[in-house]
């Protein structure tokens, strides 16, 4: 789990990194989709999970703002996964 958790963080970075260019990122981001499936992670879980990985991570500086601005984040990356993921 650690090794995911990791990997999602550098997707992610690169994500605040380059908002503008999602396309570049979304081969890999579907292939970290396709591996979910592998540990029998459920789509409806995905974003909670991450979610709460952020918040764990981040700690005080996890704020309201900053929650509401990695769920539009994270939301825009969500159906990606899940198309990815199961069709």
């Amino acid at each position: 789990m650690e090794v995911q958790a990791r990997k999602l963080m550098l997707t992610l970075a690169i994500v605040v990194k380059g908002p503008d260019h999602l396309d570049t990122i979304l081969p890999g981001v579907r292939a970290l989709a396709v591996r979910r499936v592998a540990y029998d992670a459920r789509p409806e879980y995905w974003d909670e999970a991450s979610i709460w990985m952020l918040e764990q991570g981040m700690g005080h500086a996890f704020t309201p703002v900053v929650e509401a601005s990695w769920i539009a984040t994270y939301s825009a990356l969500s159906d990606a996964l899940i198309e990815a993921a199961h069709g």
